[in-house]
């Protein structure tokens, strides 16, 4: 994954999810199968140190948490910021625009 590219999330068992854009290249946290990542996206509330103002919604740049497998550097987890739980809710999709 780096800048530029789709992240998506389909949320086990449901016909949604949520689309963001990659900002930056993901950053290695202080455990080798965490990383933080920069989107751009469109929620009901924002992440850690997003762009949109505190209880907003809307179009906003923020950084959220990705849990990977260590064997196939898929996701499998996300934390929507820095102190919020880890959801296993979701089937994940990643492309590259051409």
């Amino acid at each position: 994954m780096r800048a530029g590219d789709i992240l998506v999330f389909r949320y086990k068992g449901r016909s949604s999810g949520h689309v963001m854009i990659v900002m930056d290249n993901p950053i290695q946290t202080d455990s080798e199968h965490i990383f933080q990542v920069r989107v751009a996206d469109s929620a009901p509330s924002g992440h850690s140190d997003d762009t949109r103002p505190v209880h907003s919604s809307g179009v906003g740049i923020g950084t959220l948490l990705l849990k990977v497998n260590p064997k196939t550097g898929e996701p499998y987890a996300y934390a929507w910021k820095a102190d919020a739980p880890w959801k296993y809710d979701s089937d994940f999709a990643m492309a590259r625009p051409a």
